[in-house]
């Protein structure tokens, strides 16, 4: 068997070794997990309607009748314009698609979001916590962008027109300073801070949770769990767990417009479920919370 197949082959042995340990710690621990998964659908079930793109494409159908040009021909005259300068008629044009490229790169960063969910759960059930780290940083990261889209919509048609290297710098060089005050503002900056520092740069942080030593070699585990420290693990799961409260939090503040009751029903309820799971590990692990929280 080749390394890469003994990865795999470990790989689908961990996460039904994980899941056992998730019961063990708590039987609300998979099940939050699951809640949390289910809550991504929820809102973007509530967002369908802020969504709606079709008094947008009317008015952009109407604005190329009235200057006598194809659909195609009117928007390569909104991109191309200086805007300062353009008609009654491309002036509506300019707003109306200005409207569009911001919901579209709203929904596309929400989707970015629920999938590093997804992938930094499916980390953490093989048994990787650094990963997961990761996805926590860029969660949080594309909070704070939703947001300040909101608060800009010219920067969604920004970021979507990223295409090259230097034009991902010159967007972060633009909006790091605000994003990173958004981030403090929502809770979210441990989570940035900490996934960059551990997942997104070659740091000894990196490898703490998997390397070991012996006289003859040393050894990197691409499986972090161990044995004599099953704090480790649990204390990065419901660090996860706690980014998602602050996510589910802050979409809110991004979508002013979803106002669906059951959506801050749910977010409380999750609170609560996570704040419970919390202090089954302080219960659990007295000492090394303690240390930890000295640590910080």
């Amino acid at each position: 068997m080749s390394a890469l197949d003994e990865l795999l082959a470990s790989d689908t042995a961990n996460v039904g070794n994980s899941q056992k340990a998730f019961f063990g710690f708590d039987q609300g621990l998979p099940t939050a997990f699951d809640t949390a998964a289910e809550m991504f659908i929820t809102f973007i079930r509530c967002m369908e309607r802020s969504m709606d793109e079709s008094e947008e494409r009317e008015i952009l159908c109407r604005c190329a009748a009235e200057l006598g040009v194809t659909h195609d021909e009117l928007i390569e005259k909104v991109e191309t314009a200086g805007g300062s300068g353009d008609s009654g008629v491309l002036a509506r044009a300019r707003k109306a698609y200005v409207r569009v490229r911001t919901r579209r790169a709203q929904l596309i960063i929400f989707l970015l979001l629920q999938r590093h969910y997804l992938w930094g759960v499916t980390d953490l059930l093989r048994m990787r916590v650094t990963p997961a780290e990761g996805y926590r940083r860029l969660e949080a990261e594309a909070v704070g962008l939703l947001i300040l889209i909101r608060d800009e919509p010219s920067l969604g048609d920004s970021w979507l027109k990223i295409r090259t290297v230097d034009e991902g710098r010159q967007f972060f060089n633009l909006t790091q300073a605000k994003l990173r005050e958004t981030l403090r503002s929502l809770n979210l900056d441990s989570a940035y801070e900490q996934g960059s520092g551990v997942a997104q740069h070659v740091r000894v942080a990196s490898a703490v949770l998997g390397l070991s030593w012996s006289e003859e070699q040393a050894r990197l585990a691409c499986q972090e769990v161990r044995t004599d420290d099953p704090f480790s693990y649990f204390l990065g799961t419901l660090a996860f767990l706690v980014t998602q409260v602050h996510v589910f939090h802050a979409l809110t503040v991004a979508f002013p417009h979803v106002t669906d009751p059951i959506w801050h029903t749910r977010v409380e309820l999750f609170h609560n479920q996570v704040a419970r799971l919390w202090k089954r590990l302080e219960e659990r692990f007295p000492d090394e919370c303690k240390a930890a929280g000295e640590g910080e």
